[in-house]
């Protein structure tokens, strides 16, 4: 019997203008922080995987898209509270954006990805810092 598998890509919204405007370590120290806390999050047989400069792919095995949805909005709501700490001793406040879609066993791999970044673009149009659940029609 198969059991269901969840993608989801997490992208960190306006990282760019924290590079730009408060420098490449204050986007590491986002990029590190964020990390440690999504991974504190997952199950032992979760993985991450980084997909570009700030994106990253979580695979959810064995996890239905209702469940999936749960534990990427614990993700995504701890991140929104996490203060990253920086160099300068000051804290700042993030927000991520996300796009989740199931996989389906007779489908590719990468048509979930897609799916799932197709999501995450419209979380990005949507106002940021939300998830956007990819549905097939």
């Amino acid at each position: 019997i198969q059991r269901p598998c969840c993608i989801a890509l997490m992208d960190f919204d306006r990282f760019k203008r924290i590079n730009d405007e408060l420098g490449h370590p204050a986007g590491d120290a986002v990029l590190r922080q964020g990390m440690k806390f999504t991974l504190s999050l997952l199950r032992k047989y979760d993985s991450i995987y980084r997909y570009g400069g700030e994106e990253f792919l979580i695979c959810l095995p064995g996890t239905p898209l209702k469940d999936a949805h749960q534990v990427i909005e614990r993700i995504r709501h701890g991140l929104a509270e996490l203060p990253v700490a920086l160099s300068s001793g000051e804290t700042l406040r993030i927000s991520i954006s996300f796009g989740l879609a199931e996989m389906h066993t007779r489908r590719p791999v990468e048509e979930a990805i897609a799916n799932a970044d197709m999501a995450l673009i419209r979380a990005k149009e949507n106002g940021r810092n939300r998830i956007e659940i990819w549905q097939t029609a």
